[in-house]
Formats: C-alpha cells, structure tokens, sequence
C-alpha cells in the first residue's frame, strides 16, 4: 500500500505531489497506475510537469512549475482512494456529457436534469423528487418538466455567454434557503407557507467572482378542493368550467396548493452571513429571453457591489485572502466582512 493511499488527497497536496517527484513514484504513493495519476490532475485541475521537465530539472535547466490555479466548481476538490474516487468518475462522465451537449446546443446541466428528472417519481405535492449528485435545483411537476428544462437551458447558457459560470455544488460548503412554492411578494406574511424540498446540493452561477445560488421553481396558489375518492381531490371552482363528478362515501372540501403554471427564477445568497433572495416570475419560458437578460444584468450588478465591498475590506483581512478569491473561498470572507444588500431589494423568506 502507498504512503498516501489511505487518506484524501487535497489538490494542493497533489500539486506539490506531482512536482516533488516523477510520476512514477507518485503512483507508487498513490497506490494507483501512472495515467490514472494523471486522470485525477486532470480532474482536480491540477497541473503536473510536461514531456522532459524531468530531464531538464536534472541538467538545472527546467523552468518553473505551474502554479495552482484558483479552485472551480465542477472539479472535485480532493481524492480518496474507494469510494471518494466516485468524484473523478463523476467528473468525466459529466466532461462527456458536457460534450456531447455542445453538439446538440444544450447546456449540460440541463441535459443532466433532463434525463434525472424525466425518470423521477412524485413526492409531497407531486413535485418530482431527485436525489442524484448532478441534478440542479428545479421544484417541479410533471407536466411542467419541459417547461422548465427549456428555462434552466436558457438561462444557464445566457450566464455562459456573459462569462459566469454555473455548476451543481457538489461537496461544497453553500447554503440553499428555504423557497416558498407560492409568489413572496403576496405570501410572505403567512404563518404557515409550503416550501419546496431542497435538492441534494445547491445549483451555484459564480458572477463577476461573487457566487449566487439559483433555483427554478413551478408557481402554486391556493385553492378550494374537493376528495372525490381514491387519494385524489378535485378542484371546486374548475377555471375550465369542469364539473366534479358525484362523489360516493366520504368527502369534504379544503384548502390546497394548485399548480398556476407558471415558473419563477430565484436567486438567493449561498452564504449564512449575506442573506439576500429575489424572485422573479416567468409566464412563458418561450419567449423569456428579455427577461433573462435583465435578470443576469441585476445579478451582475449584485455581484460588483459585493466585489467592490470586499475589496475595500481587504487591508483588514488575513494575508491568506489577500490574493484573487475563488467561489469556495468567498465563504471564508463572506463569514468575516458583511455585505449589504444596496442593488436589489431584498425579499423576506417564507
């Protein structure tokens, strides 16, 4: 067994790994075969010595290592030999599908959610319930799946497109709020307000540095409703002027959640220390371009002012975040230097 086989191996502890000696004794440590100890380089994201470095470290002619670069969401932040080497696995099956998107025109996290959540069960509510490390943050029905899929697509690819990045945060130390299932700005002072089940882990878009969590959730509203047998219950006042068939045995009539068919995006704070959330409603994903725009554009916003709040808080932090702060880092910060919310209202939680 290698020295290092039987514990998690940060990706600073392989950088200096993988420039403190040659590969193949670096696989010998690791426990594992020389290209497999370049698959979790590439995975980590953590660059390792070309063709003849070696040979010209010798004759004291090699030029510098790389340095480490900052930490992104997407790439796992250590390995474990066993089990914690479901990370690396999970990476390259995403870098394939993240492929074979682009042909297609899709975002990989939406082709993710399309293919998790059209096998997915109804839980509570009848929203669909998905567990997998991958999914992204949708608070769905069936029937609204498609709907909302073609939402998260735009969206993600617009925030691409302006130069942020999205990513599930696998592992990483976020926050998800909780998120009402009906409109905030009219429900919010209810006692009692139904929230929707959180995912596995929070869908992260790092804007302008400053991470912001984002969530697409199917708009419900309340209604009376009828039990007409069988589990089910039947909406009184049909819209579409339906009749309820005559019930047998018992019944009664009570107030329900009812899906309006409608989506919203919410952004919200992943950060114990700024709490912030603004939602924002979409009535027809189809023609939600300008309203992406818009929305990006006030993120952006958002996040500058933070950025430029922390940058003038930075004399008084520790030398170790003085240099350019990565996504997992801000947290760090975020705990130290509060951010006031000045560009977008800040909505209260249900």
């Amino acid at each position: 067994m290698g020295a290092l086989e039987s514990r998690k191996i940060s990706r600073e502890e392989l950088h200096e790994l993988v420039w403190s000696v040659p590969v193949r004794q670096a696989s010998r440590l690791l426990g594992v075969s020389g290209s497999y100890v370049g698959r979790i380089c590439t995975a980590l994201d953590v660059p390792r010595p070309g063709r003849g470095w070696w040979a010209q470290k010798r004759a004291g002619c090699a030029p510098a290592p790389t340095p480490l670069p900052n930490a992104n969401l997407g790439h796992p932040l250590f390995w474990e030999k066993g089990p914690g080497s479901n990370a690396i696995f999970t990476y390259y099956k995403d870098r394939d599908l993240r492929q074979k998107s682009r042909e297609i025109g899709w975002h990989p996290l939406a082709l993710i959610a399309q293919r998790s959540f059209s096998k997915a069960r109804p839980g509570r509510g009848d929203l669909l319930v998905v567990r997998a490390n991958g999914a992204i943050d949708l608070s769905i029905t069936a029937s609204m799946l498609d709907a909302a899929i073609q939402l998260a697509n735009m969206l993600f690819i617009a925030l691409e497109a302006s130069g942020s990045s999205v990513a599930v945060a696998v592992r990483q130390p976020f926050i998800r709020p909780a998120i009402g299932l009906q409109s905030c700005l009219a429900d919010w002072q209810r006692e009692v307000c139904s929230h929707t089940r959180p995912p596995r882990w929070p869908t992260i878009a790092t804007i302008a540095g400053v991470p912001t969590g984002l969530a697409i959730v199917e708009l419900h509203h309340e209604a009376e409703m009828q039990y007409i047998g069988d589990g089910q219950f039947a909406e009184t006042c049909s819209p579409k002027g339906k009749r309820i068939p005559p019930v047998t045995g018992i019944t009664w009539k009570q107030e329900r959640l009812v899906s309006s068919k409608k989506l919203k995006i919410v952004a919200y704070s992943p950060v114990h220390s700024s709490p912030w959330r603004q939602e924002w409603q979409i009535d027809d994903p189809r023609t939600a371009t300008d309203d992406i725009k818009e929305i990006i554009l006030k993120l952006e916003i958002r996040a500058q002012g933070q950025e430029a709040n922390r940058a003038s808080c930075k004399p008084a932090l520790p030398k170790i975040l003085s240099h350019s702060l990565t996504a997992v880092e801000l947290v760090a910060v975020d705990s130290l230097v509060a951010i006031p919310s000045s560009h977008t209202k800040e909505e209260p939680s249900c």
